[in-house]
This record gives structure tokens, C-alpha cells and sequence, in this order.
């Protein structure tokens, strides 16, 4: 959801979820939260009306399209802790 608000609109987000969580440092596998949220990244500035209700078309927009998506995005390269920060992503 977040890569795809950033390219459909370049809406910035983080995700809190599986990525912001880690993985267990000694099995390296990863740790599931219970809950997989988006924060949204809006400027103070152009907090308005119309801003959210452009984030709010975007949002409907991918929600509408989920059915076209071919697939997700697979991890290619991250640190060994606190890989959020510098995460790389490649479509599958």
C-alpha cells in the first residue's frame, strides 16, 4: 500500500507492520504484528481540505484497482536491524 501511494501520487507514508518490526535476531525470521497500519506523511502546510480529500481519492483509487494487482513486492536488500530505514523493494 505505501510503494503504491508514493507511485500512483507520490503520497510519502511509513508502513507499520512486518518491515518496521524486524525480524527475530537469531531465527531471522519475521515477526508478525497484529496489526499492519500505514502512517501518512502530510505536511503541516498543506494540511487542507483538499489535501485529504486527494489522499482520500488515491486511497478509493487503489482500494478499486486492488484486483488488477499481479503481485506484491519482495525484500532484495536490507540491513540486519532496523531494516525500515534503508529497505530496497523489487516487484515480483
Amino acid at each position: 500500500m505505501v510503494i503504491e501511494l508514493y507511485i500512483v501520487d507520490g503520497i510519502r507514508g511509513v508502513e507499520i507492520g512486518t518491515v518496521l518490526t524486524d525480524r527475530n535476531p537469531f531465527t531471522r525470521k519475521n515477526r508478525y504484528p497484529e496489526l499492519e497500519l500505514v502512517r501518512l506523511a502530510i505536511p503541516r502546510r498543506t494540511y487542507s481540505q483538499n489535501h485529504m480529500d486527494y489522499v482520500a481519492a488515491t486511497l478509493k483509487n487503489i482500494y478499486d484497482t486492488r484486483n488488477q494487482a499481479k503481485s506484491g513486492y519482495k525484500i532484495i536488500d536490507e540491513a540486519p536491524i532496523m531494516k525500515h530505514f534503508t529497505v530496497r523493494f523489487e516487484k515480483k
